[in-house]
């Protein structure tokens, strides 16, 4: 089949998609959420210009846009003037919402001192463990400083503010600074042992927090707060604006993003998806160093009425 005869039947199929109670002459979908590395950004970790138009155009037309994804703040706000979002943010795949422009929090959830203290009597079994981060909103704490973890944080766009015992500097302050509870714990592994480490941290944390994989390519596992994930605050947020999942338009590719794509309306993941976000999307586009966003935006979102 070729790639005009596809797009043709995809088009026709989103007439069955849109929202019925979102009747409009500019855009198929009110909302639309996208997710930042491997998806909004390129391999450079830049925004390509297309896409920056189009949301503009999108908004321009009526749309809410939002930014759903597994950065904290510090890392999500360098591109917070070139999105110009006017929905909230939901970071740290989902345990953190903020305000449009990142100033004020809305809901956060965090990870227990008894997550932690589990965590850490097991790391001596996490074969491969290279580093431990724990994430905030605008602070990260690890527990070594060492080249794999510096090679890390700069690749991430992340500063480590603080390296220390953790047992020491933080779970023996947790009773009296609420303050101290991380958002979300980032596991360094050595890549021949992380199917292994990610197994094992399931197992051991299965009824204390959600193991989640962000960033499989580097090597890094994430531990957020149980029943945690980006569909459950996306579907929050656009609840309190009068909405649901099924007027929600959503670009992903990590693991992390396979229960929102495949709970929205229209859920498209990135080529280079991880195969579970490829198999929950309803389809699958061009890849994160493309225009493929942009393309999908102006062809099926917005109407021709405001093109």
């Amino acid at each position: 089949m070729t790639k005009s005869v596809s797009f043709i039947l995809l088009f026709c199929c989103l007439f069955f998609l849109v929202s019925a109670d979102f009747p409009s002459k500019q855009i198929r979908f009110p909302i639309l959420y996208v997710d930042m590395d491997g998806t909004t950004l390129g391999s450079d970790h830049k925004i390509r210009p297309a896409t920056l138009v189009a949301f503009d155009k999108y908004k321009q037309c009526g749309g809410l846009l939002g930014v759903a994804s597994g950065r904290t703040l510090e890392q999500v706000a360098p591109y917070l003037d070139d999105i110009q979002p006017n929905l909230p943010l939901v970071l740290a795949n989902g345990s953190a919402v903020l305000t449009e422009n990142g100033n004020q929090v809305i809901t956060q959830s965090t990870l227990t001192k008894n997550t932690l203290e589990l965590l850490l009597a097991n790391q001596n079994a996490l074969d491969g463990l290279q580093g431990i981060f724990l994430r905030y909103l605008n602070h990260t704490i690890s527990d070594r400083a060492t080249p794999q973890v510096k090679t890390y944080a700069t690749t991430a766009k992340f500063t480590i503010n603080e390296t220390c015992r953790i047992e020491e500097c933080v779970l023996k302050q947790m009773e009296n600074n609420s303050n101290l509870a991380p958002l979300k714990v980032e596991l360094l592994v050595a890549p021949e042992e992380f199917a292994r480490v990610v197994d094992k941290l399931k197992n051991v944390l299965s009824k204390q927090a959600t193991v989640v994989l962000t960033n499989p390519s580097a090597a890094v596992v994430e531990i957020v707060p149980v029943g945690i994930n980006k569909q459950v605050a996306i579907e929050k947020v656009v609840s309190q604006k009068g909405f649901t999942l099924n007027d929600v338009v959503y670009f992903g590719d990590s693991q992390n993003d396979a229960e929102i794509l495949g709970a929205v309306s229209l859920g498209i993941a990135m080529q280079n998806c991880h195969p579970d976000s490829c198999q929950a999307a309803t389809f699958v586009t061009g890849n994160n160093d493309t225009d493929a966003i942009a393309n999908v935006i102006k062809r099926l979102i917005i109407k021709e009425s405001c093109q």
